[in-house]
């Protein structure tokens, strides 16, 4: 899975899933972006809990979520930044980061 095919698929993904990709790529030390991690989890995570209950009651996630994090840490740190930029941009306006 390469750049394109990332991006396409965050693309397609429901907000519920782009919020758990976002959590679980702050959470990693090998993502590499330039971004307050914590801060960042913190809204989040608030938001995913009022909207997910699942989540909230086990923090549970999705395999695919978990390959899509492997995938992205396979990248080099400028295409990790632009995933991270693109996901973080489309869920900005529903988590006021």
């Amino acid at each position: 899975m390469d750049f394109k095919e990332i991006i396409d698929y965050i693309k397609s993904m429901s907000e519920k899933d782009r919020l758990k990709l976002a959590i679980r790529l702050s959470e990693t030390a090998y993502f590499n972006i330039d971004y307050d991690k914590k801060e960042l989890f913190e809204k989040i995570d608030t938001r995913l809990k009022n909207l997910d209950e699942e989540y909230r009651q086990n923090l549970s996630f999705l395999k695919f979520i978990l390959m899509i994090v492997a995938r992205i840490t396979e990248l080099n740190k400028e295409e990790q930044n632009k995933i991270g930029l693109y996901l973080f941009n489309k869920i900005q306006t529903k988590i006021c980061l």
